[in-house]
């Protein structure tokens, strides 16, 4: 089967590092890092683009409430609004002690696996029983609020089945959440592909 990971990265590479240069995005939470912030309440913007697709969009992602999900419990609702092309689906982000899963809809997919801390060379299996690998590859410094610098983290996920792959970069932020993301999966068989980025401009955090 085809999956295809929209994320917040994207969620998901010949990636173009890039700084948010715009209006910094905004923020009303305390001085404590969350590694990786996940309260009802919290949203990001998101610049888009698939340059396979030819899109281009602005994207809110919202955490609308909870959702007790079959055989993997509680989880986080993350509503994805895409504002231009008038469509909205769901995530769903369990927490279970240092791992953090992000699942897709109906049968739940594992899009991606999170475990925390994060530290550089960390590396996990997402999906057992497939080639499906993601590592922190290593860290550096990227622009929130000028001058304010904070540190991101660099995950790699590389995975491949019979009929599909994909190579996918997530930059974490702490206290932020994906501040990047640059998606590239394809499926020969069925002549399917994307190549997403996605580019944070905007944030709220709801502890």
């Amino acid at each position: 089967m085809f999956r295809i990971v929209h994320l917040l990265s994207a969620v998901a590479l010949a990636l173009v590092l890039v700084a948010c240069e715009d209006d910094p995005p905004t923020t009303s939470h305390g001085d404590v890092p969350l590694e990786f912030p996940n309260g009802v309440g919290s949203s990001w913007t998101y610049d888009y683009a698939d340059s396979i697709a030819v899109a281009a969009d602005s994207v809110v992602v919202s955490i609308v409430g909870l959702k007790s999900l079959p055989r993997y419990g509680l989880a986080k609702i993350w509503q994805r609004e895409f504002v231009n092309a008038g469509f909205v689906d769901s995530q769903y982000v369990v927490e279970s002690g240092d791992t953090i899963k992000i699942y897709g809809t109906a049968p739940f997919p594992n899009l991606i696996t999170v475990l925390l801390p994060l530290e550089v060379g960390n590396s996990w299996t997402s999906s057992p029983g497939m080639i499906d690998t993601t590592t922190i590859t290593d860290a550096g410094q990227v622009r929130i609020f000028e001058p304010i610098t904070r540190t991101r983290y660099r995950l790699r996920r590389q995975w491949s089945d019979l009929e599909s792959s994909e190579d996918s970069e997530i930059w974490l932020v702490p206290d932020v959440g994906i501040f990047f993301m640059h998606l590239n999966a394809t499926a020969p068989m069925s002549g399917q592909a994307v190549n997403e980025t996605w580019k944070l401009v905007d944030y709220h955090i709801q502890e």
